[in-house]
């Protein structure tokens, strides 16, 4: 986004300097005071300092994201034109659950904590089963020699049937179902809500590029033309002429939001890259 921010403030002193170009015009043929040319030198001045400051920012966000790619000599650029960005097609709600349902990490501790917590149920049944035991001893006796004694014993579980270790097992696997029930319920409800602030925020975009955006060509040349016909001054060309840029600034910002709104369904549908060590 700064990257745009850079192109719009360059594009706003190409149209000031076409104004200029305008109004130095008037003055050298006397149509005009050497105030209007005043004027414009201090909205020129101004229009730099903006600039240098947008490429400041830049830079900054040039160097943070080969930062974080751990590209040290990297200059990142973007591509392409945000006005397609409304155009994308919305992905369904059902699609985006589907994916996020194996992909979360929350949901994925679930299912894998509920999964092992009914493993126990098993465990603690088979552990309750009686469990023979052989035993072998080898007698000596003077009259009759020496013999083996094969013996077997199992337990009868008359009081203990060891019901207190399988109903505390079930507990625990339903606690961890509901716990389960409740990743869902709150996952499903996160990606809802991203998935309606994306639309609002597309809509925002798409609202403006057809309202506001169009009108700014036509603002543009009517405000030279209404200059060079002495219809209006040089604090109405200049005003103008900044609330051209500001408009520019207003969709950068709208796209923001909705970039941003994007990337907050890819968080809640569990849609993130990974990155590579």
């Amino acid at each position: 986004m700064a990257q745009q921010r850079v192109q719009v403030w360059q594009d706003a002193q190409q149209s000031l300097a076409k104004a200029a170009y305008i109004v130095r015009g008037q003055i050298d043929a006397g149509a005009r005071s050497r105030y209007d040319g005043a004027r414009l030198t201090l909205q020129e001045a101004q229009m730099k300092m903006q600039v240098a400051k947008a490429n400041a920012a830049l830079k900054a966000a040039q160097s943070k994201a080969a930062q974080v790619a751990a590209l040290p000599l990297w200059q990142a650029r973007a591509e392409g034109t945000l006005q397609t960005l409304g155009a994308q097609q919305l992905p369904e709600f059902d699609a985006l659950w589907s994916e996020a349902s194996t992909r979360l990490p929350a949901l994925r501790s679930a299912q894998a904590e509920m999964d092992q917590a009914r493993h126990k149920i098993d465990v603690a049944k088979r552990d309750a089963l009686p469990t023979p035991s052989v035993g072998v001893t080898r007698v000596k006796s003077r009259n009759d020699g020496s013999y083996t004694q094969w013996g077997v014993s199992v337990e009868i579980p008359l009081f203990d049937r060891h019901q207190g270790a399988i109903d505390r097992a079930r507990m625990e696997a339903e606690q961890a179902e509901l716990r389960w029930q409740a990743a869902q319920q709150n996952a499903q409800a996160d990606l809802y809500a991203a998935l309606q602030q994306l639309l609002l925020k597309r809509e925002s975009v798409q609202a403006y590029e057809k309202e506001g955006l169009s009108q700014i060509e036509p603002l543009k040349q009517m405000s030279g033309d209404a200059y060079r016909l002495g219809q209006g001054g040089i604090l109405e060309l200049i005003d103008a002429l900044s609330s051209i840029t500001d408009h520019r600034l207003e969709y950068l910002d709208l796209v923001k939001d909705y970039l941003d709104a994007e990337w907050q369904v890819r968080l809640a549908s569990g849609n993130v890259p990974s990155v590579l060590p």
